[in-house]
C-alpha cells in the first residue's frame, strides 16, 4: 500500500541521515520513473520464527 511505501522510504531515508520525508507526489514520480524496475508484491505475515529472529543488527549489517 502506499502507506507502507512511504513508511520504508521514510525510515530508509533516515538510515542515510536525509531528514525530510518523501510525500504521495514523490512516491508517484518515483513510481513512474523506476516503475519497470519494481517487483511488485502483496504484503504478507512473516513466518512466526523469521519475525522472532530478525532484530535491527541483523537489517544494519
Amino acid at each position: 500500500t502506499r502507506e507502507v511505501a512511504l513508511k520504508l522510504t521514510k525510515d530508509y531515508f533516515k538510515s542515510l541521515g536525509i531528514s525530510n520525508t518523501p510525500g504521495t507526489k514523490w512516491l508517484f514520480s518515483f513510481v513512474v520513473r523506476h516503475g519497470d524496475g519494481i517487483k511488485w508484491k502483496r504484503q504478507q505475515k512473516l513466518e512466526r520464527i523469521r519475525e522472532i529472529s530478525f532484530t535491527e543488527e541483523m537489517r544494519s549489517n
